[in-house]
């Protein structure tokens, strides 16, 4: 009998490494990133184990996916994360204690199927037990040939820093946990009638709780698009201290940046030739999945009618050029901080 895996995430060569060489030993199921899709999949599926499959996650959306632990937990279904050592890291500090297993990559196809198998017979032979296990020690390059974290490279400039664990509240202090408790409740009782979102929404919110009394040490990431190099490197030299920067000449080149990876800001050149600001920040407003993202226009239009324009389109702000470092780390500053 093959194991179920329920599978999410964007790292599309692992999750294509699962369906296509460990078909032997799992039947495999991918879901999306919403949590009654994952629900509703573990409800008809019902896994054995549920995998997440890290590839520069947002926060966002490590908080979405962290969020169905708990019926995972209540139905003793092991939760596993897998990706690049510093994805794993950064999800361990948005989600600290969510992950029962850590694959860091690379590591090879047979490694990870040995390692899930373990701790599916071992969540199996002992449901009521903690089922935690340690990540599992890369292998060396040259075993890495099934395996891969590989993904395409970001645009220069592009160094994210590595996430740092932060400090976990002490676990000891038995009143401020019974307080904080006993407040999530009365707030949300009244709001929720079924017990299954009752205790959905009292697992999320004190895992929120957790996050925002721990901290968080992540830089803060900007995009810039302009199609003027020189404009680029200025940008970069400005920002470079305070955040990660990545670049883009483009807007087919940074909404092409934007499938793989997550910014928390774009600077966007309002005049482009090709595709200018507007018609990319249109193309940005119609995709789910970046529809949220934070703009501001840089733009050396001066003329009153092309700003209200500008502000119709309704960017978080706009900056005239040419760009003075003072007004721009404020205007940074005001929408991402």
């Amino acid at each position: 009998m093959k194991y179920k895996i329920l599978i999410t995430g964007k790292n599309d060569s692992v999750i294509d490494g699962f369906f296509t060489k460990m078909g032997d030993q799992f039947e495999v199921l991918s879901t999306s990133s919403r949590y009654e899709d994952m629900a509703g999949h573990m409800n008809y599926f019902a896994p054995d184990i549920f995998v997440y499959c890290l590839y520069k996650e947002s926060q966002e959306r490590i908080n979405k996916v962290a969020g169905i632990k708990r019926r995972l937990s209540q139905s003793g279904v092991p939760f596993v994360t897998i990706g690049a050592k510093e994805d794993c890291a950064q999800f361990e500090a948005d989600a600290p204690g969510v992950s029962d297993l850590t694959l860091c990559l690379p590591l090879t196809a047979n490694v990870v199927r040995e390692e899930i198998i373990k701790l599916i017979q071992k969540s199996k032979a002992a449901p009521a037990e903690n089922i935690s296990m340690s990540a599992a020690k890369p292998s060396t390059p040259a075993e890495n040939i099934n395996m891969s974290a590989a993904k395409p490279s970001a645009p220069a400039g592009n160094a994210n820093a590595s996430a740092a664990k932060p400090s976990v509240p002490a676990a000891s202090d038995a009143s401020k946990t019974t307080k904080r408790r006993e407040l999530s409740e009365g707030l949300i009782r009244e709001a929720l009638t079924s017990d299954e979102a009752y205790e959905e929404m009292i697992y999320a919110l004190e895992r929120k709780l957790d996050l925002l009394e721990a901290g968080s040490t992540r830089r803060k990431h900007v995009l810039v698009v302009d199609d003027d190099s020189m404009m680029l490197k200025l940008m970069k030299e400005y920002l470079h201290e305070k955040y990660d920067v990545a670049t883009a000449l483009n807007g087919k080149i940074a909404l092409k940046f934007l499938e793989r990876k997550q910014t928390d800001l774009i600077l966007l050149d309002y005049e482009m030739p090709g595709e200018n600001g507007p018609a990319v920040l249109e193309q940005l407003r119609a995709s789910v999945d970046t529809r949220d993202i934070p703009v501001i226009f840089l733009t050396g239009v001066t003329e009153g009618k092309k700003i209200q324009e500008a502000l119709a389109l309704k960017p978080q702000s706009y900056l005239l050029k040419p760009i003075q470092r003072g007004k721009l780390m404020e205007a940074i500053g005001k929408v991402i901080g």
